[in-house]
């Protein structure tokens, strides 16, 4: 499993729009590589596709996108990466959130 998990954890595009549930294994590799703080709405939604249609986390000043079942043994819950904006549509805060 291990070997798996290095091979799907590597950010891409065409896997992220693609695997949707697997998404929870590339969001470490993400969030290294690309300085989500600070960046505007319309580079992000570029970057990472359109947020997920959910009311999970949701709020009028943040996006959410499913990352799949959360990462371990025991896989109950859902993992999310929640970003909030500025007034402005900049990036000032991200959380994974699990519900």
């Amino acid at each position: 499993m291990v070997v798996y998990n290095e091979a799907e954890s590597k950010f891409n595009y065409e896997k992220w729009i693609g695997k949707q549930d697997k998404r929870v294994w590339m969001v470490d590799d993400l969030l290294e590589k690309h300085k989500i703080l600070n960046m505007s709405k319309d580079d992000i939604i570029k970057l990472l596709g359109k947020p997920s249609d959910t009311q999970y986390f949701k709020e009028v000043d943040n996006i959410v996108y499913y990352l799949g079942a959360e990462r371990g043994l025991v896989r109950i819950d859902s993992e999310w990466l929640v970003i909030w904006f500025d007034e402005k549509d900049i990036a000032i805060d991200i959380k994974i959130m699990r519900d």
